[in-house]
């Protein structure tokens, strides 16, 4: 009996070990990705085995899980962890672990202060008129990271190395470097990134200028590889030219030649974290889905349009996948024809997608195909599918369907007084439910562009249902 309890107990262990410990984070004035590098660094493992369901953002209060390997992880010392404006929990083990786009949704909880008392009586109309419009589902300002992620997600799928570390670097490290170098400019990407990359191998490190800047972390790691690649062939270059005898007092003939730079960016930039890379194809993807939906309501408004896609869920499986999920079933869209004897057969604005560019997309069949055939086109994006990994080796970006108009869910609110000034004023708290890949900014700037409505324009009720905030 003693030898089959032994035998089980191993097994239990070996099975734990095969997991993932999973826990929550609640944080806040720090991004997901600086979050992880502090504790990859507390935990003394690589930020690669820290996995999550998505980015949070920055400067909200948030809770998020996060998951390492069991085997990476001694799940007692998890909690002796002290990190400034967060706080760890809720620790349970789990035979996956967390990915990309796999949680559901994320519910929020907004409160809104110094309302006047004039707002105060229009908030339950308001907040109805929001639930049954819904808001353009945009993707917000946290998708994108970096300012320069998209250009960078751009270049990066036509592998132009040079150019995306000219796009990174150069606004952060603009106003430092023309100090040092007043003839520089970023008129020519590869001038920036030749001169960058031989300052690097000379000594320059700009670490305590992106320390202090947003998106500076994932900065301080392209300049650390920078740093290393553009050493390691400087160093070859030398020990090459001193092997073939080549001496030069010119310090121009030791600065590292065009193709190099080319090759070190590319060796730089493909060794940042897979999930960084990752983050600027989805910023350039998404920054064309938001161009393509603001044209979308912009050319047909708020009413169907024959060409438009919808997913018919009830013919596949009946799932109604998330906005932005890369585990949801790649639903294949149906084309809307037209309305028959004035029936849409019970589609609406809420059933129409966009796709996300990427393998196996779909295009629309009408001027927004179109469009969006044009722009992808004039980006020269042949390989906009197929992106360079590490080793060369090549991995593809699937399309998925994003629906245009997205209504908030279980939403409840009140009014209370705000005791946060001295004026008669009161606070609205609002909550509600997105599904995954939704943004909190986008549905509340929809509710305050409602909010703020004067009322000027009530003699056209009719064009009520078309006055959505779109961007231009």
């Amino acid at each position: 009996a003693t030898g089959s309890d032994s035998k089980a107990e191993a097994a239990s262990s070996q099975s734990v070990q095969d997991g993932y410990w999973v826990f929550t984070v609640s944080k806040y004035g720090q991004s997901t990705f600086e979050m992880v590098q502090k504790l990859a660094k507390a935990l003394n493992i690589a930020e690669d085995l820290i996995s999550y369901n998505g980015l949070k953002d920055a400067y909200a209060v948030t809770a998020q899980e996060l998951s390492v390997p069991a085997s990476k992880l001694n799940p007692d010392s998890l909690f002796d962890i002290k990190i400034r404006k967060a706080r760890i929990g809720h620790l349970r083990w789990s035979p996956s672990p967390c990915k990309l786009g796999q949680h559901s949704g994320n519910r929020f909880k907004i409160v809104l202060r110094q309302v006047g008392s004039e707002c105060v009586s229009n908030v339950s109309t308001t907040i109805s008129e929001w639930q049954r419009r819904g808001f353009v589902n945009y993707y917000g300002e946290q998708r994108f990271a970096n300012p320069n992620f998209a250009e960078a997600g751009r270049l990066y799928s036509s592998r132009k190395y040079s150019s995306v570390v000219a796009t990174l670097l150069w606004p952060l490290l603009r106003d430092e470097i023309k100090s040092i170098a007043p003839q520089m400019s970023a008129n020519t990407s590869l001038d920036f990134a030749h001169w960058l990359v031989n300052s690097f191998a000379s000594g320059y490190d700009p670490k305590m200028v992106l320390k202090d800047v947003r998106g500076g972390v994932l900065m301080q790691k392209l300049s650390h590889g920078l740093t290393v690649a553009a050493n390691r062939a400087k160093y070859n270059d030398t020990k090459a030219k001193k092997s073939a005898h080549i001496k030069s007092s010119n310090a121009r003939d030791n600065d590292l030649s065009t193709l190099s730079v080319e090759a070190i960016c590319r060796t730089a930039f493909l060794n940042m974290p897979y999930r960084v890379r990752l983050m600027t194809l989805s910023a350039y993807q998404s920054k064309l889905w938001n161009l393509i939906a603001s044209e979308r309501i912009r050319l047909y408004g708020l009413a169907l349009a024959p060409g438009d896609l919808y997913l018919n869920t009830t013919s596949q499986s009946g799932q109604t996948p998330s906005s932005d999920s890369d585990l949801c079933p790649r639903l294949q869209p149906s084309v809307y024809t037209g309305a028959r004897n004035g029936d849409s057969n019970g589609l609406s604005i809420f059933d129409v997608v966009l796709p996300m560019a990427g393998h196996g997309m779909m295009f629309p069949q009408n001027r927004i195909g179109e469009l969006y055939q044009r722009m992808l086109g004039n980006d020269e994006l042949d390989r906009l599918f197929r992106v360079e990994g590490k080793r060369g080796k090549v991995f593809l970006r699937t399309c998925h369907y994003r629906n245009i108009i997205s209504r908030p869910k279980a939403v409840n609110w009140s009014v209370s007084e705000d005791y946060s000034t001295i004026d008669p004023l009161q606070k609205v708290t609002v909550s509600f439910n997105l599904q995954s890949g939704e943004y909190a900014t986008m549905a509340m700037r929809e509710l305050m562009h409602a909010a703020g409505d004067d009322g000027e324009n009530d003699d056209d009720d009719d064009n009520d249902d078309n006055d959505m905030d779109v961007d231009r």
